[in-house]
């Protein structure tokens, strides 16, 4: 940008838009949210088929480089629990301190960003859905997600409530074992076998 803060680009999927109104409701909602914990989105870019979002730049890039590179390296201790208390939080205040209750629906190594300071960020709102706080039941259907981290209620179509506690479970199972959970016929990208892994479906 002109002042010299970096920012990144991401690109929007055509078929994540669910209708022009809502999606810049949604857009103008999350652009307003602001943690330390939370990728900060600065702005949006529409134009023709040209759909990006541009948001903080993070220098570190994704968790899950740091935790499943090919060199296995290892994070500390600290900073596991650093990144574990950081998604919590970003966490948190979506599902209880923002005016409308945001689900992020796509929580996944890949899109907690880690920072110089190995600080966590949660980012990619793409697949995001915004709920009144009294209507935790609707839009079900169009709620979206990775294979593998979107919990089993949201797949069968189960009312969702405040208590979403499987994708965080999977993402700190994940961050203290140091290998991706298996599940079913996905593909697996650790080689060290952990016997947990298999308890997350349980």
């Amino acid at each position: 940008m002109e002042n010299g803060i970096l920012v990144a680009a991401t690109k929007k999927l055509e078929e994540v838009i669910q209708g022009e109104e809502e999606f810049w409701g949604e857009v103008s909602i999350i652009g307003r949210i602001y943690h330390m914990n939370l990728v900060r989105t600065w702005g949006f870019c529409f134009e023709g088929s040209h759909k990006l979002l541009v948001c903080e730049y993070v220098h570190k890039g994704s968790r899950d480089k740091a935790l499943f590179d090919e060199n296995n390296t290892l994070l500390e201790w600290k900073e596991r629990f650093k990144i574990a208390i950081g998604v919590a939080g970003g966490l948190a205040y979506l599902h209880h301190e923002c005016l409308e209750w945001v689900i992020h629906c796509d929580v996944k190594p890949e899109n907690i960003l880690l920072d110089s300071n190995h600080g966590p960020k949660i980012a990619d709102f793409g697949l995001s859905k915004l709920l009144n706080r009294g209507g935790i039941e609707s839009n079900l259907s169009r709620i979206r997600g990775t294979r593998g981290y979107i919990a089993p209620e949201w797949a069968s179509s189960f009312p969702i409530t405040e208590r979403l506690m499987f994708i965080a479970g999977i993402v700190l199972l994940e961050l203290i074992s140091g290998t991706r959970i298996w599940f079913g016929n996905a593909r697996v990208e650790a080689v060290r076998p952990w016997p947990l892994r298999g308890c997350a479906w349980l």
